[in-house]
């Protein structure tokens, strides 16, 4: 695992370093320990920087869960960021979703609470955790529950996206199934159709429980400035790119703000493959005849992701605003905790990265590939406000 970690690490320094002076002179793959880190030294001029020997974490995702990710973004090491003309009008913004548009956790939280209680007094003493249920399913057949496919670019197999929804699902028809009178077990056959009816509508409720806690969670003043977006600039399309299940076409707030919204799940790719964005991509052309035909700065796409949504978005010319108005909470996505380890095996929470962060790469990579930086949504507005007029 150390050599493969080592190896797209470099790739992440490399690929950060494309747009500078600055040179990749040495690079030491020595690791002591667990709580050690490669070393590397780079040169820039005349200038020494330091030696560096902390694992970049990200502000949402460690290192070691989102460096795997680069692999799947079609973006060559020599790839420059794009310099962008002054006359090319602003056609697509689009949004990452979970902590982006709204906090993650909190509304994850609710809905397993509703959902919950709705099962524990649906099945009295034959309810458990589902969450518990969950895990057990994915543990023992994880590739039921995400796409597998052999990659040339990648070193090993890619588990993008999780299925979210079937895993879901399939463990309340478990609960359900369990409760009934030949104790049944999901492997031996297929649920009876009473627990998978009793599933659907135990679904539905974490559904609609999850999208009535958006409300209380949304990122500051959003309703307020895509509504201002909206009236600024009525041709303008406004769509959400999710590796999650969550809409805002389902968020009574926010549904007649967006005109799209793509997810991992529907498309079978979540980011950072460019698949996804060529989805949306697609969905908006068939909106509007004003939308190019090739991705470019006439797009701009916002996330709190570095690796998902700024470094592929800026892999197909995408402009790109990376948020950390959430950047406090745990890093908790989608998956509701579900993070895969090289062992495939599902943890509660993302892997933390026990080695000290590379500050200068992340800062590196942020002067490379991010177009702006916003830590509250109102400032989304002069943004792209700046972008549209050509201002710099």
């Amino acid at each position: 695992m150390v050599a493969g970690f080592t190896a797209t690490f470099m790739r992440l320094l490399l690929l950060a370093s494309t747009t500078s002076s600055i040179t990749t002179t040495a690079f030491s793959t020595s690791v002591l320990s667990r709580h050690s880190s490669p070393f590397f030294h780079l040169s820039k001029t005349s200038r020494d920087v330091r030696p560096l020997c902390r694992s970049f974490t990200h502000h949402t995702t460690t290192l070691r869960s989102s460096i795997d990710d680069l692999d799947f973004i079609s973006m060559d090491a020599t790839t420059t960021t794009p310099t962008f003309t002054t006359s090319i009008p602003i056609k697509l913004l689009t949004f990452d979703l979970d902590d982006t548009i709204w906090s993650t956790s909190p509304t994850i939280k609710a809905a397993n609470k509703v959902t919950q209680s709705h099962v524990d007094k649906q099945l009295g003493d034959a309810s458990k955790p589902i969450w518990e249920v969950m895990k057990g399913l994915f543990k023992a057949n994880p590739t039921d529950y995400y796409k597998v496919r052999d990659d040339d670019e990648t070193s090993g197999l890619s588990r993008e996206p999780v299925y979210l929804t079937k895993l879901r699902s399939d463990a309340v028809a478990k609960l359900h199934a369990s409760s009934l009178p030949n104790a049944y077990t999901m492997s031996s056959s297929p649920p009876p159709p009473e627990s998978i009816e009793f599933a659907a509508q135990a679904f539905k409720i974490w559904t609609d429980a999850r999208h009535d806690s958006i409300e209380s969670h949304l990122a500051s003043n959003v309703v307020e400035t895509l509504t201002n977006l909206k009236q600024k600039y009525p041709d303008l399309l406004i769509g959400g790119i999710t590796n999650g299940n969550g809409s805002p076409k389902s968020t009574k707030s926010l549904s007649h703000l967006f005109d799209f919204n793509v997810s991992a799940e529907d498309v079978g790719y979540g980011k950072p493959y460019p698949e996804i964005y060529h989805q949306a991509h697609t969905t908006a052309m068939s909106l509007s005849v004003d939308v190019p035909p090739s991705t470019g700065p006439w797009w701009v796409h916002v996330g709190d992701d570095m690796i998902k949504d700024v470094v592929a978005s800026k892999g197909l010319e995408i402009r790109t605003i990376y948020t950390t108005e959430f950047k406090e909470n745990d890093g908790m996505d989608e998956a509701v905790g579900i993070h895969i380890t090289d062992e495939g095996k599902p943890t509660s929470r993302v892997v933390q990265d026990e080695d000290d962060g590379l500050d200068y790469l992340e800062k590196k990579i942020q002067d490379d590939f991010v177009d702006a930086h916003v830590s509250n949504f109102k400032q989304i507005f002069d943004v792209v406000n700046s972008f549209h007029s050509g201002q710099p």
